[in-house]
């Protein structure tokens, strides 16, 4: 059987392991991430049966948890402890490689961020008289991010005609032309009765005041993109 107990043993070469690779094995222990108070630890049993294991012990000294990486001649052993003290060491190593590697690589897609990092976005538009409206738009004339992953693309002008669900956008993208769309903001609907369709036949003048107003800001808008005439 083996030893309860390492502190008391008086084996001369279990004595000679604890004082050389004793500071060695703890270190390795730690390294390895094993639990407090779970060690690495070379043992002897039956006179001369050397173990290297993974040890627990309580105050007085008794073994409570013992599980053998190696068993066998000093020598054997000793080969065993090397080899865990230059696994631990290169377990340390390759973590402190890998931390320092995410680093580099995240200062590097850092600094290609920053390299391709559009510059504050300023519309070419900027600093060219508005031309008058008949009506208010919600939200009219704007600045919003588009959030277009591929270019810098950026809402200047943004409308909703409520009464016909129809939405007028203006879209610069940098580079490229601007963009106009009409479009209906709503996918379906369904006519219940006449009377619905008899509602909106009352609000075809302002319809007509809105089209005119989209009309006017993309005359505006061709009139003074840069990009359409740069090249006539």
């Amino acid at each position: 059987m083996k030893n309860q107990s390492t502190i008391h043993d008086s084996n001369p070469g279990l004595h000679a392991l604890a004082r050389e690779y004793g500071g060695q094995l703890r270190d390795a222990s730690h390294r390895l991430g094993l639990p407090d108070g779970y060690q690495l630890s070379p043992s002897v049993s039956d006179g001369d049966v050397f173990s290297l294991g993974v040890v627990a012990a309580d105050g007085q000294g008794d073994l409570t948890f013992d599980k053998d990486i190696a068993r066998g001649r000093l020598d054997t052993v000793l080969i065993a402890v090397h080899t865990v003290v230059n696994l631990a060491e290169a377990s340390d190593a390759a973590m402190h490689d890998s931390l320092e590697r995410a680093d580099r690589q995240r200062a590097a897609r850092e600094t290609e961020s920053s390299r391709h990092a559009p510059a504050d976005w300023r519309s070419r538009f900027d600093g060219i008289a508005r031309p008058d409206l008949a009506l208010e738009h919600t939200p009219g004339w704007c600045d919003q991010d588009a959030g277009d992953p591929l270019n810098v693309s950026h809402f200047i002008f943004r409308s909703h005609n409520d009464e016909f669900g129809l939405d007028f956008d203006v879209m610069e993208d940098t580079p490229g032309p601007v963009s106009m769309g009409l479009l209906p903001s709503w996918c379906d609907w369904d006519v219940q009765t006449a009377e619905e369709l008899l509602t909106l036949s009352d609000h075809t003048g302002r319809l007509q005041q809105w089209l005119d107003d989209c009309a006017t800001v993309t005359a505006w808008i061709r009139q003074h993109d840069e990009s359409e005439t740069s090249h006539e």
